[in-house]
């Protein structure tokens, strides 16, 4: 029986990705034992034994500081096989683990270094040198980990290949039968007033604003759900006449985002062309979920969404910066409910067919194999 530890100093311990996704798969072997140290209280579920290691930090700096610290501790006391880390916090720690002789992956979640350059509680004069120093500190403390983890080619190339002997792809994407219930698989009905929605993180890049603009011009209801990335950036949308078409859900539990996508007609993304999001080769999280449920989308035309739109044809493409092209858009579908119906039903067969959670677990497997392969003939 292998130990497995992840390790979080940022996200919950019931992140979709880390827990409810690669955890929970990883405790279906039965040659894995599977540890999660994480803020908050210790539980077992799903066949993971959660460490908590006490309340949320207040802040940035007191995560990157002392959770990070506390996470590493707890974890090395487990004497694991394998640790596997989430967090660009806890890459010194890593560095530790590894130096230790224990196998380590690194799971980045995005382009971190990429990021940087457009966080809005940065100064725009540092983030280019913090940036660079980011990049320099990762490379050096990441020399001996066993494996790096990315969601998706960047630049047409893993964004890791050369810094590390194993670098792989495990996507973000939903578990076949996730949001099952919402899936009308006998076709949804798209003759009725229809509503779009968007469920995750509300922020100015996100595109939320022409977003609203856009489906107040298309007269569409707008259901929003998440939560805002500040108070000043709700108020001003708030303020804004066409605020009159959303419904605000606030942040939802998985069972309500299925309620929300039961309820809705079309999911947008409509991410701004800022920072890493045009380079990166997959599509966001949120049009996977939409392909899941059988919705047609409205989406950014980026490169590769538009590759794969013109392979499989599930959405329509939109300048996210032009509520008058977000609204168009929405028009052709509440005009043309058999045009909706059609995106719907081929949303739902490509993420059968290539764009699911079992896919990007079997990944995940072959890394965790490789590595435990490497281990036992040392």
């Amino acid at each position: 029986m292998y130990k497995i530890c992840h390790m979080t100093s940022a996200h919950s311990s019931e992140d979709v990705r880390i827990f409810h996704k690669e955890c929970a798969s990883l405790a279906k072997r039965e040659d894995f034992d599977v540890y999660l140290v994480a803020t908050g209280e210790s539980r077992e579920e799903a066949g993971v034994h959660v460490f908590g290691i006490g309340p949320k930090p207040s802040g940035r700096l007191e995560r990157m500081k002392e959770t990070a610290k506390r996470v590493y501790e707890k974890a090395l006391s487990l004497d694991a096989d394998i640790y596997h880390f989430h967090d660009p916090e806890l890459l010194p720690y890593g560095a530790k683990l590894a130096k230790k002789g224990y196998a380590v992956v690194f799971d980045s979640h995005e382009m971190v270094k990429e990021q940087i350059l457009i966080k809005p509680y940065l100064p725009r004069f540092t983030r280019k040198p913090i940036a660079g120093l980011y990049g320099a500190l990762e490379s050096h403390w990441l020399k001996h980990v066993s494996g790096i983890i990315a969601p998706c080619s960047y630049h047409g190339r893993h964004p890791y290949e050369g810094r590390t002997k194993r670098a792989v792809y495990v996507n973000n994407t939903p578990k076949l039968d996730e949001f099952y219930d919402a899936f009308r698989g006998e076709g949804r009905d798209f003759t009725g007033e229809p509503v779009a929605c968007y469920v995750g993180s509300l922020a100015p890049n996100r595109g939320i604003t022409e977003l609203i603009d856009g489906c107040c011009l298309a007269g569409v209801r707008l259901i929003l759900a998440g939560t805002f990335e500040t108070e000043d950036y709700r108020r001003m949308l708030e303020a804004k006449p066409s605020y009159g078409i959303v419904d605000y859900r606030g942040y939802c539990s998985r069972e309500q985002v299925a309620g929300i996508y039961r309820e809705a007609t079309v999911g947008a993304s409509t991410i701004l062309n800022i920072g890493q999001y045009a380079n990166l080769e997959n599509l966001p999280t949120k049009v996977y979920e939409y392909m899941a449920v059988g919705l047609p989308i409205v989406m950014t035309d980026f490169a590769f969404g538009r590759k794969e739109n013109e392979a499989y044809h599930f959405a329509e493409l939109v300048d996210p910066a032009d509520p008058e092209d977000i609204a168009e858009k929405l028009r052709l579908l509440k005009e043309h409910p058999e045009r909706a119906e059609q995106l719907s039903r081929n949303g739902r067969k490509v993420f059968e067919e290539r764009y699911n959670w079992g896919v990007d677990e079997a990944r995940l497997y072959a890394l965790y194999d490789d590595i435990l392969e490497e281990k036992n003939h040392e």
